[in-house]
C-alpha cells in the first residue's frame, strides 16, 4: 500500500478518536455542561471581586485569567463564568447595579 494513503488513514482514526475523547473523556460517558450560575453576586463580593483581580494585576498576571476565575469563584462559593468576571473587571457593570450586602 502507498505510503501516503497508510498516512492518511492514520490521521484519519487519530483524529476520530480525539474527537471521541473530547465528547466522552476517558470513561467515554458523555461530557456533563455546567449548569449556570444563578446567584445575586451582591457589593462586598464585588469589592472581593475587583480587589482579586486587581491584585492578580499588581502581581504581574503571575498565571492565567482561568485560574483567577477558579479561585474567585471557589473562595466565594460561586459558579460563575469568566464572561461574568470580565464585564465585572473592564468596568461594564457597576458596582451600584449588585445588590447591597
Amino acid at each position: 500500500m502507498n505510503p501516503l494513503v497508510t498516512q492518511a488513514v492514520a490521521t484519519v482514526v487519530e483524529y476520530r478518536n480525539d474527537i471521541i475523547d473530547f465528547f466522552f473523556g476517558d470513561n467515554k460517558e458523555p461530557v456533563v455542561k455546567k449548569k449556570r450560575d444563578t446567584t445575586k453576586i451582591t457589593q462586598s463580593q464585588f469589592k472581593f471581586i475587583m480587589t482579586c483581580h486587581d491584585n492578580w494585576i499588581a502581581d504581574n498576571k503571575p498565571y492565567p485569567k482561568y485560574k483567577l476565575v477558579e479561585q474567585v469563584n471557589t473562595a466565594l462559593g460561586l459558579n460563575k463564568s469568566m464572561s461574568v468576571y470580565s464585564r465585572i473587571w473592564s468596568g461594564e457593570l457597576p458596582i451600584e447595579k449588585f445588590v447591597k450586602g
